[in-house]
């Protein structure tokens, strides 16, 4: 019996439909018909509306197989650029200097005119671009054996000109992250004295352009892991490209003519 219908005793319901019958000579009373009728209704809706019969139809409706989701063809040949970082589990952090202890810790100046300062409150390490095309200003900083890592440190442009991180550098060859306000671009590329130390664009994605704004901070990010190397500005991805001729070498900033910068929040992280 399901739950819910009628309980009816069906032995009772032949023998007095039987003794009617025979009353009626073989003929069937109208208001008995319409009463089994009328029975026969009321036990089909107590039927449906059974709580278990309900139970049973939702759990089919559950299993059923979902449609289908349409998702937009991807073109032959193309490939789904990675969103997220692709730092390994362990990070170490090398070097850090905030400026906030008076110091520059951690960083030797070659040439050009570098100094501590302030912006509003906050402290910071002002570099002044050479007067002369064919110079440079250059501080190095951190290990001199910089690998697989991350180097981030938030910049300003107080005057334009060109802005270079060089990474994994010697004193023959480097790879190098040139910020070109002057061009509006971005570029990741190696560089080397046996090429007259013309920038050479990795293969790939390796430029980008980008509209810099003065007085401005601005946070860098590059991650550096084998031969892959990915940068963010302001945790927007800039440029994921690749180059395995280095591996290994020092750390240093360098203002080309005209560049006035401040830097701050200087940290190298070592990354296995």
């Amino acid at each position: 019996m399901i739950p819910g219908a009628l309980d009816y005793n069906w032995d009772h319901f032949q023998e007095a439909h039987m003794s009617t019958e025979k009353k009626s000579k073989g003929k069937i009373n109208p208001t008995v018909l319409i009463a089994v009728i009328g029975l026969v209704g009321t036990l089909i809706t107590a039927i449906l509306s059974s709580p278990v019969l309900i139970t049973l139809i939702q759990k089919e409706e559950a299993t059923a197989i979902p449609p289908t989701v349409m998702t937009a063809d991807i073109p032959a040949g193309a490939s789904a650029e990675p969103t997220e970082s692709p730092t390994p589990q362990t990070q170490t952090l090398i070097f850090e200097n905030t400026f906030e202890n008076g110091n520059t810790s951690g960083f030797a100046f070659q040439r050009g005119e570098w100094q501590l300062g302030k912006d509003k409150n906050r402290a910071i390490l002002k570099g002044i671009g050479p007067e002369r095309n064919d110079q440079i200003s250059a501080a190095d900083f951190g290990n001199a054996d910089f690998s697989d890592g991350i180097i981030e440190f938030q910049l300003k442009f107080k005057a334009f000109g060109g802005f270079i991180l060089n990474y994994r550098a010697s004193s023959t060859q480097l790879y190098t992250l040139y910020l070109n306000p002057l061009k509006n671009e971005i570029i990741v590329g190696y560089n080397s004295e046996a090429a007259n130390w013309e920038l050479e664009p990795f293969a790939g994605n390796s430029a980008r352009a980008f509209s810099y704004e003065l007085d401005t901070w601005y946070l860098i990010h590059l991650e550096a892991v084998g031969g892959q190397v990915a940068l963010w500005v302001d945790d927007n991805r800039m440029l994921s490209t690749a180059d395995s001729r280095l591996t290994t070498g020092g750390l240093n900033f360098v203002l080309q003519n005209g560049a006035e910068v401040y830097l701050d929040d200087v940290r190298v992280w070592e990354l296995k």
